[in-house]
């Protein structure tokens, strides 16, 4: 099926300066998620879960998340987001800047007097601290949330599956850190790997320099040993961790980059620097984004502007900015009307 042709318009540029902010964030904090993720499974003690799982205490397996830690590293691995929101927001201020030094001044008669920091950014407004601690409390409370549901899964289908003690606190030490749609994959991986199934070749994120040894495995039957299976299944719970903290840093920093754009627009428009009627946002496509046909119809539906205060219209809902998926990439670009800003 041929893919609709788009106006370039509707696409990011190579040069947007949201572009760049975006990658340099996302390069300074994935590794730092990734830490956190990693961090909250070593904190385990496995002698200690495997006697609470022993002794049916899914509650007490539950108490070695060491969540408080996890808390503080996110928050750590936060700072490059909101370096990412300030330096997107100080663009928009030097847009807003730039949009005042050029209107049209009515009275030509009158001396002119170019406009010196025109508009600057607070960086210390109450509504954009609190806009960032709530991102940054809403992704604590997920990856906490996350964590508690794949050890009380993993519990329920390790006891389903009649797996002793051990082999539960295994599978429990594998998926912490992952979200349940990884930890499910995992436990299909090792279920695969331990039936020879084909299936273990499938998943992208396999550790491909085992397959070798797992292709001939099931071609000739010889069961795999379970330090073979363990080393197949850590390799490949290591890089679902990577991905999923690649997909935190990239949506976090896409989320931060186009808030922070439309917080100085707010801030010029709230204290009556520029009228609100002035100005106009659009959604631009990332080129080559994986969701680019859903992401397409944000930008579809914004093509002549839509106002500072409303919300994109897109296939899943409604959106006040990108990101509209995980790992979106679009970005936002406002325009100011200068032929509707007062004289100077």
């Amino acid at each position: 099926m041929l893919k609709r042709l788009r106006p370039a318009s509707r696409f990011q540029r190579p040069d947007d300066p949201l572009v760049r902010i975006r990658r340099a964030a996302r390069v300074k904090t994935k590794a730092s998620f990734a830490e956190a993720l990693r961090r909250l499974r070593a904190s385990i003690d496995r002698d200690k879960l495997v006697a609470d799982v022993k002794a049916g205490n899914a509650h007490g397996a539950l108490e070695h998340l060491d969540l408080g830690s996890l808390r503080e590293r996110v928050r750590e691995a936060y700072a490059p987001v909101v370096d990412a929101f300030n330096r997107a927001a100080a663009i928009g201020a030097k847009a807003i800047g730039q949009a005042l030094a050029s209107r049209v001044r009515k009275d030509t008669t009158a001396p002119y007097d170019p406009p010196q920091d025109a508009f600057a950014f607070d960086l210390f407004d109450q509504g954009v601290l609190d806009e960032v601690q709530e991102w940054q409390d809403a992704l604590i409370t997920a990856l906490s949330d996350d964590a508690r549901q794949v050890v009380f899964q993993a519990i329920i289908d390790g006891v389903k599956a009649g797996e002793d003690p051990s082999a539960i606190a295994a599978d429990i030490l594998n998926v912490v850190g992952l979200n349940d749609q990884q930890a499910q994959a995992l436990m299909n991986y090792q279920s695969a790997l331990a039936n020879l199934n084909a299936a273990a070749l499938d998943p992208k994120l396999r550790d491909a320099s085992f397959d070798d040894m797992v292709a001939s495995a099931i071609d000739s039957g010889s069961p795999l040993s379970d330090a073979q299976i363990s080393d197949l299944v850590d390799a490949y719970a290591d890089r679902l961790i990577a991905y999923r903290a690649d997909t935190i840093a990239q949506t976090e920093t896409s989320r931060a980059v186009n808030a922070g754009l439309q917080a100085s627009y707010a801030q010029a428009i709230d204290r009556g620097v520029i009228p609100a009627e002035a100005v106009k946002q659009y959604w631009l496509v990332a080129p080559g984004d994986r969701e680019e046909d859903a992401c397409d119809e944000c930008a579809d539906m914004s093509a002549d502007g839509i106002p500072l205060d409303a919300q994109f219209e897109c296939s899943d809902g409604d959106f006040h900015a990108p990101p509209e998926h995980p790992r979106c990439q679009c970005t936002l670009k406002i325009r100011t009307n200068v032929d509707m800003l007062g004289p100077q």
